[in-house]
């Protein structure tokens, strides 16, 4: 045990007990006096015990039978306030665990444990601090907050009492439990691409507009004003940008400084384009538009009941053999959709389908049995990025 020194964050009847229980073993050490010698040899150097202890009367300092009482007098403990049950409640509603350790080997009490059984049982000790272990008060709302790969494997027979559902949590197949968390990670961390990639295109596609609004309202060509609003852009967003050649044609000005209708004069300019950054999609034409509701059509959006449900797993099947499996999913290849989703290109959720929330805030990711599949998602996100750019 570390020397005493009379700190704030020290506990005076810890140090108090370690010394006794030294005494008790001690063969040593037996005399009061001794006691009191040893004591003296266990306080921090120039701390504030160690000048309390200077300032003793001799008689007190010298006499362990003496010196004990004073002690425990002068550094005495503040009151312990025991939590209220509000307290104790709010405890068990806030008991969360991180997905990111889902699945790993993490220190509980000092042995070595899965995340998972660690949390389960400190959530029963907060139950039972609550008279709850018996009941299901607040376990819902504790189920809800938890990684949806450990939900997906909580039996609903579990959710009687809070003895039963964390023993349920304690037995849930560790390999199981790794590999749907992993592909949970991965399945959230390509949903939150797709969106980045979506806000990305609605980025461009509005300084497209903005950069045509500008030139026509400075008279500028469209095409200078354009790659003018991409060098700001790209100069905001990237540090590091690499120099690339772009010839553009602008009109030559007159004497009153407007540009003429006549032809362009060719000129080659660097524009600063960041590593890999892919060029600005090109707007559909009207007949890409008419193709793409035509495919759109080959697999018309189910109504949400048995018979809707038996056609999509039609459509599904009819999707897969008609394509390469390995085949990546673009605007030209609509997916089937789930039915009781909504309708591409209304801001709907990309991993559950629904409106209101975006990827990133939903609640109902894989391997939860709202969520789409991950072609559906590819799908979606390109369809709507081609009738809005």
């Amino acid at each position: 045990m570390r020397d005493f020194g009379g700190e704030p964050h020290e506990n005076p009847m810890e140090f108090l007990r370690f010394l006794n229980r030294f005494f008790m073993t001690s063969t040593k050490v037996a005399s009061d006096k001794e006691k009191a010698r040893y004591f003296s040899y266990c306080l921090a150097s120039g701390s504030p015990a160690d000048e309390w202890f200077a300032g003793l009367p001799k008689a007190t300092a010298d006499d362990w039978v003496a010196l004990e009482p004073a002690f425990q007098a002068w550094w005495a403990p503040p009151q312990a306030i025991a939590k209220t049950d509000t307290e104790k409640t709010e405890e068990l509603q806030g008991h969360k665990l991180d997905a990111n350790v889902l699945g790993e080997r993490v220190q509980f009490r000092g042995v070595s444990t899965f995340s998972h059984i660690a949390w389960a049982d400190e959530a029963l000790i907060k139950a039972t601090a609550c008279g709850l272990e018996s009941r299901n008060e607040y376990l819902r709302d504790v189920l809800r907050n938890l990684p949806n790969a450990l939900q997906a494997h909580v039996p609903s027979a579990s959710l009687m009492t809070w003895t039963t559902f964390t023993a349920a949590v304690k037995v849930i197949d560790v390999e199981m439990l790794q590999r749907t968390a992993r592909e949970e990670r991965e399945r959230q961390a390509q949903a939150e691409r797709l969106e980045n990639l979506s806000n990305q295109y609605a980025a461009l596609s509005a300084a497209q507009a903005q950069a045509q609004t500008q030139a026509q309202a400075n008279h500028v060509d469209p095409t200078v004003a354009l790659l003018q609003a991409q060098m700001g852009r790209l100069a905001i967003q990237h540090n590091q940008n690499v120099q690339q050649p772009v010839t553009v044609t602008t009109s030559q000005p007159t004497q009153a400084g407007q540009p003429t209708g006549g032809g362009g004069v060719p000129r080659l300019i660097a524009v600063p384009t960041a590593f890999n950054q892919r060029p600005p999609r090109a707007p559909m034409t009207e007949t890409a538009k008419a193709e793409l509701r035509q495919r759109l059509m080959a697999y018309p959006h189910q109504p949400n009941n048995p018979a809707g449900k038996n056609t999509y797993q039609q459509q599904l099947a009819q999707w897969h053999a008609s394509r390469v499996p390995t085949a990546p999913v673009t605007e030209l290849t609509p997916v089937p959709l789930k039915p009781g989703t909504s309708v591409i290109c209304s801001g709907e959720c990309y991993s559950c389908g629904a409106i209101g929330h975006n990827a990133r805030d939903c609640v109902h990711k894989a391997p939860h049995p709202n969520a789409l599949t991950a072609e559906e998602c590819h799908g979606r996100v390109f369809s709507k990025d081609s009738w809005t750019i």
